[in-house]
């Protein structure tokens, strides 16, 4: 299993991007095999290493709004896009992300909704669970 970090901070501006795309990109140099998931609408990690709209095809934007794979929805595997440095790959966002609130609130249970995978519901980790159970 592999190690996962998260670069997150509710205010603009402090460098979450830029951090990102180089742990990233330092650690791929550095020999290991590195997934970037570019979860911004500016997307400018998916700019920053290379990948352009025109090339891609589907972005997190589809991947989080998918209904069911079998209907021809993306999965992660769908859009992952390799990058020029070896060993980092993305899986790049678009502008279609600033929507994304709109497109899941009026979907019932949607923190049940399919793993972007395709392999069913997330389960909550027993760490997170609400208190009493839920």
């Amino acid at each position: 299993m592999g190690v996962v970090y998260a670069v997150v901070n509710q205010k603009g501006g402090v460098g979450k991007t830029t951090t990102a795309v180089n742990l990233a990109s330092c650690a791929a140099l550095d020999g290991a095999r590195v997934l970037l998931f570019d979860l911004d609408a500016q997307c400018n990690a998916s700019s920053g290493l290379g990948v352009e709209r025109s090339t891609i095809a589907g972005s997190m934007f589809d991947v989080v709004t998918a209904h069911d794979p079998a209907d021809g929805a993306r999965t992660l595997e769908d859009i992952v896009v390799a990058t020029e440095v070896a060993g980092l790959s993305v899986c790049p966002a678009t502008i279609d992300l600033a929507g994304v609130d709109l497109s899941l609130a009026n979907v019932i249970a949607r923190h049940l909704r399919p793993d972007p995978g395709g392999h069913g519901p997330v389960p909550r980790h027993p760490d997170h669970q609400r208190p009493g159970g839920s």
